[in-house]
């Protein structure tokens, strides 16, 4: 049983672009999204993708905040992380609340991009 990964790299790029038919909604209307697309590495040749996509006009947080928090998530590695089986989610929760404090999106992408 593997009780820890080790999180060695972290990369993010850009991603998005044109909606054919566009999006409303009531804090208004747009015709493309925009996001970062997250990619961890780790040992064995383990990798985890998460994606963080602001949405216009109603998350507080921009695209280059959520870039900051990638960048401060990056930081720490090399990470060592309990597996679910030796101990709780919990450790990577905390790991994602510490180092994208202000940014829910990026949050929301590095926590499936560590599981």
């Amino acid at each position: 049983m593997i009780e820890a990964i080790e999180v060695s790299r972290a990369a993010w790029r850009a991603c998005g672009g044109a909606m054919d038919a566009g999006h409303a909604s009531a804090a208004g209307r747009w015709a493309a999204r925009r996001g970062l697309v997250l990619a961890v590495r780790a040992g064995a040749g383990r990798r985890g993708l998460g994606e963080a996509s602001p949405l216009p006009g109603l998350s507080p947080e921009s695209l280059a905040d959520c870039s900051a928090a990638f960048a401060r998530a990056a930081a720490a590695l090399p990470l060592v992380l309990p597996t679910a089986a030796a101990a709780p989610p919990a450790a990577i929760a905390r790991f994602a609340l510490f180092h994208a404090a202000g940014a829910a999106a990026a949050r929301c992408a590095l926590a499936p991009a560590l599981l």
